[in-house]
């Protein structure tokens, strides 16, 4: 066996790009279909076990039972919203990283996205460079013991190449 992660089990060691990297279980809770579609895929191919909702009552009914590993989040959603998604799964995990992607870009909402749980805030459109990037450091505050998820590096990889 390799290391194991976190409080989270259920993750196996991986290799992406030659470097060692745990196998994370993402949800993706968002309602534009190509937005979601990208992360999942470039998520997917960097290791990581992706679970996509297009609403906010599914996304946390899929949360509820997969425990996932780190969030990615819009916050304008059909039948349940980000901010009340966020304090639902905050009552009921503190722990679990929480990326907010939204089209709302005022000081105000980053603010409050970050004040209610979020552990980063990053407005659309953004680059999936930038969003790929930003997992690693989100999940770094999870209680992890090995390197590979402090060392890991994260590229987008070009749809098709494998």
């Amino acid at each position: 066996g390799g290391p194991t992660c976190n409080k989270r089990a259920g993750h196996a060691p991986t290799r992406w790009y030659g470097h060692p990297m745990p196998r994370h279980t993402i949800l993706i809770v968002e309602d534009d279909a190509a937005i979601a579609d990208s992360v999942a895929y470039h998520l997917g191919k960097a290791g990581h076990r992706t679970l996509v909702a297009a609403d906010g009552a599914t996304g946390l009914r899929l949360f509820k039972r997969e425990r996932p590993d780190l969030v990615v989040l819009d916050l304008m959603l059909p039948q349940m919203d980000g901010w009340r998604f966020t304090s639902e799964i905050r009552a009921d995990d503190p722990d679990v990283p929480v990326i907010m992607c939204s089209a709302r870009t005022s000081e105000h909402d980053r603010v409050h996205g970050l004040d209610i749980g979020a552990d980063d805030y990053v407005t659309k459109p953004f680059s999936i460079t930038e969003l790929l990037a930003r997992v690693p450091k989100a999940m770094r505050g999870l209680s992890c013991l090995c390197q590979n998820c402090a060392t890991q590096e994260v590229r987008p990889v070009e749809p098709g190449a494998d």
